[in-house]
C-alpha cells in the first residue's frame, strides 16, 4: 500500500481545500515554523482513526475546525481524505478481503456539534473498519511508520514489549492478535451466559413442581368457577322469572291505575263543565242586576226631568193664554185679509194647471231614475248583507278562537295534573319493584 495524495480542507489552518501530492521523489516536506508541517501530520494521524486529541495538539473537535481570522470567517466542519494506492504483487493486487478496488480513499470528517463521520472510497463506514484496513498494512495512528519529533529515543529506549509490539506491527500480526483478543472476549462473554443459562435452568426445574400444583389448583379453581357459573345462571333464570311474574302483576295494576285515572279525569271534566255553567249563570245574573240598576237610575233621572218639564208646562200654560187673548185679535185680521188672498188664488189657479203639466214631464223622467236607482239600492243591499254576514263570521270565528284558547288552558291543566298522578303512580310502582327486589 501506497500513500498517492492527502486531501485537506477546513482542518486547522487548512480553510481552502489543499491537496497534497507524495510522488516517488518526495522524501521529506520542509518550510519555515508555523506553515502547517506538523498539521500534515496530524491530519494523518487523524484519518487513520486517532482518538486522543492531546496527541494531535488539541482539546477538542473544535480545535481541529479552521476557526477563522482577520479576514476569512470560521468554517463549520473540517475534512481530510487519505488516497493510498494498492501494491500489485504478480499480477494480484494485495488489498484488503473488503475492500475491491485498485485505489483507497479513507475520508474522516467532523463538524462543529461535535458529530464526526468516517467513508470508504465514498461509502459510510465505521471506526473499527478504518482501524482494521490499516493493520493489514503496518501503517496505523500508532504504527512506526509515523514517527513524530522526539519519538526515536522512545523506540531505541523502548521496552522489550513496546518493541515487539512495534514488530509485530511491522509484521502485520497486530490484527490478528486483535481479532484473537475479541474473540477470547467474546467466549469468555458466552462461557459466562451459559452459566447464567445453567442457573436459569436449575431455578426453572425447581419452579417446575410448584408450577404443576398451581396448574392443579388452577384447573380445580377453573372446575368450581365453572359450578358457579352454572348455578348463578340457574339463580338468574329463576330470579328473572319470578321478577318477570312480578312485573306482569305490576302491569295489571298500572293497567287498572290508568283506567282509575281515566274515570278521574272523566268526573274531572264533568266537574269542570259543571262550574263553568255556573259562571257563566254567575255572569249573567251580574249582568242582569248590573242593568236593573241601571234601569232604576235612568227611572229616577226621568221622573225628575218629568218633574221640571211638568213645572215648565205649567208656566207655558200661563204664557200660553195671554197668546190666545192676542190670536184671537190676530184671527179677525186674518179673515179679513182672506178675501183678498182668495182673488189671487184665482190666478194662481191657472199657473198651478201649467206647472202640473210639467210636473208631470218631470215625474215620467222622475221614474225612469227611480227605476236604476231601485236596481242600485238592490245591489247595495245584497253588498252590505254580504258585508254583514262576513262580519258575523268573523265575530264568531274570534268568539271560537276564545273558546278554543281557554278549552285549551283548561286542557293544559288536566294533562299537567294527570302527569303529576302518572308520576306519583311510577315513583310508586319503582318503590313496589325495589321493595319486591329486596
Amino acid at each position: 500500500m501506497k500513500i498517492k495524495r492527502l486531501e485537506i480542507q477546513g482542518f486547522k489552518s487548512f480553510k481552502d481545500k489543499t491537496v497534497i501530492h507524495f510522488d516517488h521523489c518526495i522524501t521529506g516536506i520542509v518550510g519555515p515554523n508555523g506553515c502547517g508541517k506538523s498539521n500534515i501530520v496530524d491530519a494523518f494521524f487523524w484519518v487513520m482513526g486517532e482518538q486522543s486529541y492531546k496527541h494531535m495538539r488539541g482539546s477538542g473537535s473544535e480545535d481541529l475546525i479552521f476557526n477563522g481570522s482577520a479576514k476569512y470567517s470560521s468554517l463549520g466542519m473540517a475534512e481530510a481524505t487519505l488516497v493510498m494506492e494498492m501494491e500489485v504483487v504478480d499480477g494480484v493486487i494485495s488489498e484488503p478481503s473488503f475492500v475491491k478496488t485498485k485505489e483507497i480513499a479513507v475520508t474522516r470528517r467532523v463538524y462543529r456539534s461535535g458529530e464526526g463521520e468516517y467513508f470508504i472510497n465514498g461509502a459510510l463506514s465505521r471506526l473499527k473498519d478504518i482501524q482494521e484496513l490499516f493493520m493489514d498494512t503496518g501503517v496505523g495512528a500508532k504504527g512506526y511508520s509515523v514517527i513524530e519529533q522526539g519519538q526515536i529515543g522512545k523506540v531505541v529506549n523502548a521496552k522489550p514489549e513496546d518493541r515487539r509490539l512495534l514488530i509485530e506491527e511491522a509484521a502485520g500480526i497486530a490484527k490478528y492478535k486483535a481479532r484473537k483478543k475479541e474473540s477470547l472476549r467474546k467466549m469468555e462473554a458466552t462461557e459466562a451466559n451459559l452459566a447464567r443459562l445453567s442457573d436459569i435452568i436449575q431455578e426453572i426445574e425447581k419452579s417446575l413442581v410448584s408450577l404443576e400444583k398451581q396448574a392443579q389448583k388452577a384447573k380445580l379453581y377453573q372446575k368450581h368457577k365453572t359450578d358457579l357459573f352454572e348455578k348463578e345462571m340457574l339463580w338468574g333464570r329463576h330470579k328473572r322469572a319470578i321478577f318477570q311474574a312480578q312485573c306482569e302483576a305490576l302491569s295489571l295494576k298500572k293497567e287498572a291505575c290508568e283506567i282509575d285515572a281515566l274515570a278521574l279525569k272523566t268526573h274531572l271534566q264533568t266537574v269542570e263543565n259543571t262550574l263553568e255553567a255556573d259562571r257563566v249563570l254567575l255572569v249573567t245574573d251580574t249582568k242582569d242586576a248590573e242593568a236593573l240598576q241601571l234601569q232604576i237610575q235612568q227611572f229616577a233621572e226621568l221622573l225628575a226631568e218629568k218633574k221640571s218639564a211638568l213645572d215648565l208646562s205649567r208656566r207655558r200654560q200661563m204664557d200660553l193664554d195671554s197668546q190666545l187673548e192676542s190670536l184671537d185679535q190676530e184671527k179677525k185680521d186674518l179673515q179679513a185679509s182672506l178675501f183678498s188672498l182668495e182673488e189671487e188664488v184665482g190666478a194662481k189657479a191657472q199657473q198651478l194647471q201649467e206647472t202640473e203639466e210639467h210636473f208631470k214631464q218631470a215625474s215620467n223622467q222622475g221614474k225612469l231614475l227611480q227605476t236604476s236607482s231601485e236596481a242600485s239600492r238592490l245591489a247595495l243591499q245584497k253588498t252590505r248583507a254580504f258585508l254583514d254576514t262576513q262580519q258575523r263570521r268573523f265575530l264568531e270565528g274570534l268568539e271560537a278562537q276564545a273558546r278554543l284558547k281557554s278549552q285549551i288552558a283548561g286542557f293544559e291543566s288536566k294533562v299537567e295534573s294527570v302527569e303529576e298522578q302518572q308520576a306519583r303512580l311510577s315513583e310508586q310502582i319503582s318503590l313496589q319493584v325495589s321493595k319486591v327486589t329486596e
